[in-house]
């Protein structure tokens, strides 16, 4: 009889450790669990059992992944594209998402976002890459300038030393027409004639390369307001590639806001830090799910773009600052030429409604019209009857421009 029972028994066993194995759901054990029940000698189907093998010999894996969660695959590659293919979520993931249903009305499915990710992760390098450059020119261009004002600046000095000896023999025939008009010779008008010619020669060269100075200065100035352009357009992008990642890392709108918000506000600051701030971060999505990797680049790379849109504005700014700088310098210059050679600055603004930069760089006329061949080329005034001296005694008194006018044979022609 006992034998009997045994019999019995040995020929069920099976068929009830089958049915055991039925029982289990094997697909929602997780790797650790599978292999605790194989080692307790229980047959486990091969495919369950070589995925529980394979994935737990992965690094720094969550412990609460199952079968059906990692989609039957044993690599993190594997396991993301399943992810992002719609497996099931996390409890929390599961709640967040019945709470909330905004992404899914407005069309915004994971896919579209991770592509809309992508494609804007690339806009931000690109205008991070093309604000560095702008940066860096700005600066090359202020220093260029801060160059031509020093070279400005020599001319200027140069023409003092040339003109030291000239000038100072000059006024001395200036001051002897003044005080004493009836003991000037005719000796003394043709040699102040002769010195008139030298002072307006070495003034005419000076200001021609001034005045190409003036002209570099102006265009460097064209640069910079074309450069206005760029910070805002890095910023925007910025901002928008931390939008679409705030998307792929939270479901909650009002998540997605903060996540903007504190980017936006932390601009020149560190931005993706304090953006980063406000994603809840989980280590099970941050290996499997590839859409949260992605929104996490983008929030980084928008918070740099963010950043770098309010360096690049403010070295502009600072760039400008030298090359106005520069400016006021070759202005400087320009007027001690004058002051030295009687030549007047020529006209080289850009923009002829800015009136208030051609005083600002002390330039008293608006063209040099009033130059013997009505040329480009200073304003060498006529010269002959020393129009060029700036002494209202020698340029009004009747009787001296009378002489002036006989000694150079020119009659009664008015000056």
């Amino acid at each position: 009889m006992v034998d009997a029972v045994n019999a019995v028994n040995d020929a069920v066993r099976p068929i009830l450790n089958r049915q055991k194995d039925y029982a289990v759901d094997w697909r929602k054990l997780t790797a650790s669990e599978v292999l605790e029940h194989a080692g307790k000698g229980e047959d486990v189907p091969v495919e369950i059992l070589k995925w529980a093998k394979d994935f737990s010999k992965l690094g720094d894996v969550p412990d609460d992944v199952t079968y059906d969660s990692a989609g039957g695959l044993a690599s993190e590659d594997g396991v993301s594209e399943y992810l992002a293919e719609g497996a099931e979520t996390t409890e929390d993931e599961a709640i967040d998402n019945a709470e909330n249903t905004d992404v899914e009305n407005t069309g915004e499915n994971k896919a579209d976002l991770y592509k809309q990710g992508e494609d804007m992760f690339a806009q931000s390098n690109n205008v991070i890459s093309v604000s560095d450059n702008m940066s860096e020119s700005s600066e090359s261009h202020a220093s260029k300038g801060e160059d031509i004002a020093a070279a400005a600046v020599k001319k200027a000095d140069d023409v003092d030393t040339q003109t030291q000896q000239i000038r100072q023999e000059y006024d001395e025939l200036v001051k002897k027409i003044k005080s004493t008009p009836d003991k000037v010779e005719p000796a003394d008008l043709i040699r102040m004639g002769v010195l008139s010619d030298k002072l307006i020669s070495i003034g005419t060269a000076a200001q021609n390369t001034l005045a190409q100075f003036d002209l570099q200065l102006q265009q460097i100035d064209a640069i910079f307001s074309q450069y206005d352009a760029v910070p805002p357009v890095v910023s925007q992008t910025g901002s928008q590639t931390v939008e679409v990642g705030s998307k792929l890392v939270a479901d909650k709108p009002d998540e997605q806001q903060k996540i903007v918000t504190k980017a936006v506000e932390n601009a020149g600051n560190d931005a993706a830090k304090a953006a980063l701030q406000n994603v809840r971060m989980t280590k099970w999505r941050f290996i499997f799910d590839r859409n949260f990797r992605m929104g996490l680049q983008d929030i980084k790379v928008g918070g740099s773009a963010l950043d770098s849109s309010v360096s690049s504005k403010e070295i502009l700014e600072e760039s400008k600052g030298r090359n106005a700088a520069s400016e006021a310098e070759v202005a400087d210059s320009i007027g001690r030429v004058e002051e030295a050679t009687f030549v007047e600055g020529i006209n080289t603004n850009i923009n002829e409604d800015q009136t208030g930069d051609k005083q600002a760089r002390g330039e008293k006329n608006n063209s040099i019209d009033n130059t013997q061949d009505n040329s480009n080329t200073g304003s060498t005034k006529n010269h002959t009857d020393l129009n060029g001296v700036k002494d209202s005694t020698v340029l009004t008194d009747s009787l001296e421009i009378q002489r002036r006018k006989e000694i150079r044979g020119e009659g009664s022609h008015n000056s």
